[in-house]
């Protein structure tokens, strides 16, 4: 069951993503300033949603229903560790799919890129240009993960002898034996 906090937290993740475009337009201080607002906006639902649990806690507890309320709770946790593992997974194989290709070895994507950065939304969508912005600033960052480029043929199509001619070694042991007989 959503509460009334779940659902006014909806509405700005759902703007949030509506100007996600204008991000560009903003310029390096404004990009600075968004992500700041959506992290303090981030800490006001953790907040909002800590002050609903109380005010549940304090109702459950005036009108003689903790056992239920203690219930609900640990129901509520479990199912809320299970959400979070899911998009920790969707999240992962996101990210592993953006860096193929990109990557060496795209799992190393999951070792150097911190998955807290990104929000999963309660549909299970996300942001898919920034895990793509995140693989682009771990290739800046550390360029020698990146996949080699492609080296073209270098050899020839021949299948001849690799080397130098027959004969045209002058240190061979045949040339030095005829170089000491016609010595003397």
């Amino acid at each position: 069951m959503e509460t009334e906090a779940q659902q006014d937290t909806a509405a700005p993740a759902e703007q949030e993503e509506a100007r996600d475009g204008q991000t560009d337009e903003l310029g390096e201080k404004g990009h600075a300033a968004l992500v700041k607002e959506r992290e303090a906006r981030k800490q006001a639902e953790k907040e909002l949603r800590a002050a609903h649990a109380l005010l549940e806690e304090a109702r459950a507890k005036a009108e003689g229903r903790e056992a239920e309320h203690a219930e609900a709770v640990k129901a509520r946790e479990a199912q809320e560790a299970a959400i979070a593992k899911a998009n920790e997974r969707v999240l992962m194989y996101a990210l592993k799919s953006a860096a193929a290709g990109k990557l060496t070895n795209p799992a190393d994507a999951a070792v150097f890129v911190d998955l807290s950065q990104f929000e999963v939304g309660a549909d299970g969508q996300f942001d898919e240009a920034a895990v793509e912005a995140a693989i682009d600033d771990l290739l800046k960052e550390r360029p020698y993960l990146a996949v080699a480029a492609p080296r073209r043929f270098e050899g020839s199509a021949d299948q001849g002898r690799k080397g130098a001619a027959p004969g045209s070694d002058k240190h061979d042991m045949n040339s030095l034996l005829r170089s000491l007989i016609n010595s003397r």
